[in-house]
């Protein structure tokens, strides 16, 4: 993504062990051009699932996430 120049690699003076990404502006201008197509496209795979589908599709999809250490573990009821 660098090599196309849609992000750029800024060091962390304060730690130089930390490299921060930062999207470039073709990077943010590709990020607006692709993502309501992606949308879109999650929209028409999901159309044939009503909303407890979709609910329960979330909640397996967020286990999952919370099983990676992608992202904290939600409050749920009965925890």
């Amino acid at each position: 993504m660098q090599d196309k120049g849609l992000v750029s690699r800024v060091r962390d003076d304060g730690d130089r062990r930390t490299v921060k990404i930062r999207l470039t502006d073709l990077g943010r201008k590709t990020v607006d051009r692709v993502l309501p197509l992606h949308l879109a496209n999650e929209d028409r795979l999901l159309q044939s699932f009503g909303g407890s589908d979709r609910d329960q599709l979330a909640g397996l999809l967020t286990g999952l996430l919370e099983s990676y250490g992608d992202t904290p573990p939600s409050p749920r009821v009965g925890r």
